[in-house]
């Protein structure tokens, strides 16, 4: 039962808490090597509901309908060398304290970047007052261990270098655009995750007045559940400028970040 009084499914605090989490893990002005130091953004998550396949309880909020804003976000960037550190902070709407509680969202990211992609050492999430969960990327035993607070609980198997949402976006920043799918490893914090992107042919996109061109890589899904997951990149540098994740299939619901400012391109190698 919410503060309200209104009976909102655990799905329902779970969907909006994800939607939040999206915020907190979006497009940090990044590009390793190239920029200041340490560099800020801002930006905000808008939430597309798709009235006709979202759940009953998400039309009752009276609020998730069309096209709404959820979250307001900063993101501080810090690169030495082939090293990242990525800090973000996520609020949700006030609205939204109708279904949850934890409406601040933190998360860290430390990684290298190689020429092949990022390679994430250690990524930290926190909702609200809960403890924090974070997944440790030990390369050389090959498993990533991952716990809440002091308490370990699970080890995976690591295949492949493994980024993890917040670093997901700039799988394709400084590379040659690949010509064919491409498969990429990643973490939620609650998993390993792979994905099998399909790129798109260019096309203008505008951000912030200007024309962008523009080349779009969908996720596969290999199930009509799977999550809907796009990264759209600039063509000259594969710079990210818009990001889409969706569970619309099951929710009726789909999270896009949207750019806007952006560096000066680099031409990928």
């Amino acid at each position: 039962m919410s503060k309200q009084g209104l009976a909102v499914p655990t799905v329902a605090r779970r969907m909006v808490e994800w939607l939040i989490m999206v915020a907190a893990g979006a497009m940090a002005l990044f590009a390793p090597g190239a920029l200041a130091q340490s560099q800020s953004a801002s930006y905000e998550v808008h939430a597309e509901v798709d009235r006709n396949r979202a759940p009953a309880w998400v039309a009752a909020l009276g609020y998730l309908t069309g096209s709404i804003k959820v979250a307001t976000a900063t993101e501080t960037v810090t690169v030495k060398g082939d090293r990242w550190t990525i800090e973000s902070q996520a609020q949700g709407a006030a609205f939204l304290s109708k279904v949850v509680d934890n409406l601040k969202v933190t998360r860290r990211s430390e990684g290298t970047w190689y020429p092949s992609g990022p390679a994430t050492s250690r990524y930290t999430e926190k909702r609200g007052s809960r403890e924090s969960e974070s997944v440790v990327f030990d390369y050389r035993k090959g498993i990533a261990m991952f716990s809440r607070g002091t308490q370990h609980l699970k080890a995976e198997p690591l295949k492949y270098l493994t980024s993890d949402v917040l670093a997901l976006p700039y799988s394709f920043l400084g590379r040659q655009r690949p010509t064919g799918p491409v498969t990429l490893a990643y973490t939620d914090g609650r998993a390993l995750r792979t994905a099998v992107f399909d790129s798109t042919v260019v096309f203008p996109y505008e951000v912030a007045g200007q024309k962008v061109q523009t080349v779009r890589f969908v996720a596969r899904r290999p199930t009509p559940t799977s999550p809907e997951i796009e990264i759209w990149v600039r063509a000259d540098d594969g710079y990210p400028v818009r990001v889409k994740v969706g569970l619309s299939a099951k929710y009726g619901v789909r999270a896009d970040v949207v750019a806007t400012a952006l560096p000066a391109p680099r031409r990928a190698g």
